[in-house]
C-alpha cells in the first residue's frame, strides 16, 4: 500500500506542476530554432496548419485585406507583408503574441496598428513606404523595439521629433 500511495502522490504533483506549463502559450523560439522552421508563403497553408507556423511570408501578393483568421497562427514570430496593397491590419493579428518581426514596407497603411504597442516580443518594425503622417500617442510603448524603418513616410518634423524622444534606444530611419 505504501508503494501505491507514494505514486499516488507523485502522480498528483507530477500533473499538478505539468498542468499549468501545458496550459500557456510558449513564448518564441530563440535565432537558432527559428532558423530551421518552415516559412510558409501561402496563408491558405499557413492557415490549414497554424500550431506549426512561425515565419510567414506574403510578399507581393496583391493583398488588400488580411483576413481575422491569422490571428489563429499563435506562433508567429516572422510576418512579411511588404509590397502589398494593405490599408489596415485585422485587430485579431494581436493575438500572435510572440511576434518578433514584421515588415509592412510598400503598403497603403495611414496610421501604426495600436495592437502593435501590446507586442511584448516585437523587435523589429518595417512601415516604410506608406502614408503615415502621426506617430500614435502609445508609440512609447515599443521601447523593447530595436529597429523601426518609417523610410519614405509623409511624416511631419515635429512627428520624427516625438518618434525620437518616444524610442531614445531604438534605431531608427526616415
Amino acid at each position: 500500500m505504501k508503494t501505491s500511495t507514494l505514486f499516488a502522490l507523485w502522480a498528483v504533483i507530477f500533473i499538478g506542476l505539468s498542468a499549468p506549463a501545458f496550459a500557456q502559450s510558449p513564448g518564441p523560439l530563440d535565432a537558432e530554432e527559428l532558423k530551421f522552421k518552415k516559412t510558409y508563403r501561402s496563408l491558405d497553408r499557413a492557415l490549414a496548419e497554424p500550431e506549426q507556423v512561425f515565419k510567414l511570408s506574403l510578399i507581393e501578393q496583391d493583398l488588400k485585406a488580411l483576413p481575422a483568421e491569422i490571428g489563429k497562427l499563435k506562433n508567429l514570430q516572422i510576418l512579411y507583408l511588404n509590397s502589398n496593397k494593405l490599408k489596415e491590419l485585422p485587430e485579431e493579428l494581436g493575438n500572435c503574441k510572440n511576434l518578433q518581426v514584421i515588415n509592412l514596407y510598400k503598403n497603403k497603411l495611414t496610421e501604426i496598428p495600436p495592437f502593435l504597442g501590446k507586442f511584448k516580443h516585437l523587435e523589429e518594425i518595417y512601415l516604410g513606404h506608406n502614408k503615415i503622417v502621426t506617430a500614435p500617442i502609445w508609440i512609447g510603448q515599443l521601447r523593447h523595439v530595436k529597429l523601426m524603418d518609417m523610410t519614405s513616410n509623409p511624416l511631419y518634423f515635429s512627428e520624427i521629433a516625438y518618434l525620437k524622444k518616444q524610442l531614445p534606444t531604438t534605431a531608427m530611419s526616415f
